[in-house]
């Protein structure tokens, strides 16, 4: 026969102190031997149960403490132009040596790209020269230590490259959108919400197309309400300020207007949002 536990032996005990309570209630006659035992197994059984419940509960509030200690956590998040992700603790940059320290292992072929703060829930944006995107969530880099070479962000084709990493704070969606501009000076925007979430290391969604008449994309950037103006420049040393307002908002898949006029063998270097 199975061993009766601490709370089936209280619930049990509890139910006949129940019993005779209620006998007393209406004047009837007890034993008091009988009483007198069950009381004290009863007492036993609920001390036992009762510091049970004390362990779970701090076990609890340990885990809460350790779940609040990481939401306040910050992180730095990294991309390189081969699409490799990785999130790192900002205290690991406490007590830089004066000859620095290394943040993140690369392969012999790729070089780091872009470095930014981010915090729980934010969402990474990852732009191609071939005109992918993908748009995921931090939580799905775990975090590592500095040495690590980090986990794929984007999975690349061929040829393609990553240019661009944005992260967006969590509930700052509204009015964001994704400004693209391609070799040959073609650009337009397209609406944040137009690039569902997804999980990382996935080959994206199209946010340009590329041809010979317009080229790769050279720069990305996701843009917000504060923005009001774009500054593009040439390799040849040609610069143009546009009002971002003038650039037309289309679809993801099309490939945009013109923006910015070319002479021959000159192509866009760099874009900046101000």
């Amino acid at each position: 026969m199975a061993k009766e536990t601490s709370s089936e032996s209280y619930q049990k005990n509890y139910a006949k102190l129940q019993e005779i309570a209620q006998k007393l209630s209406n004047s009837e006659t007890i034993d008091i031997d009988e009483l007198v035992p069950m009381v004290d197994e009863a007492t036993r059984a609920y001390q036992v149960c009762q510091s049970r419940i004390e362990a779970v509960e701090a076990a609890l509030n340990k885990r809460l403490e350790v779940e609040e200690k990481e939401n306040e956590e910050k992180f730095l998040f990294m991309a390189t132009r081969k699409g490799i992700i990785k999130k790192v603790g900002l205290s690991c940059f406490d007590n830089i040596r004066r000859s620095g320290m290394k943040a993140i292992g690369l392969d012999k072929d790729d070089f780091l790209g872009w470095v930014s703060p981010v915090s729980r829930n934010d969402e990474i944006v990852l732009v191609t020269s071939n005109g992918q995107a993908i748009r995921f969530k931090e939580k799905d880099a775990r975090k590592t230590g500095r040495p690590a070479r980090g986990i794929r962000g984007i999975r690349l084709r061929k040829e393609d490259r990553v240019v661009s990493m944005d992260v967006v704070e969590k509930g700052d969606e509204a009015g964001r959108e994704v400004l693209v501009v391609t070799q040959k000076g073609y650009g337009k925007r397209t609406v944040l919400a137009k690039y569902s979430c997804q999980k990382r290391g996935g080959s994206g969604l199209k946010t340009s197309q590329t041809t010979l008449k317009i080229g790769n994309v050279v720069s990305a950037k996701v843009t917000g309400k504060e923005d009001t103006q774009v500054l593009f420049a040439s390799r040849h040393a040609q610069v143009i300020c546009l009002k971002l307002n003038n650039i037309p908002s289309l679809s993801r898949v099309t490939q945009g207007v013109r923006l910015m006029r070319l002479s021959e063998n000159d192509e866009v270097s760099s874009m900046t949002v101000l």
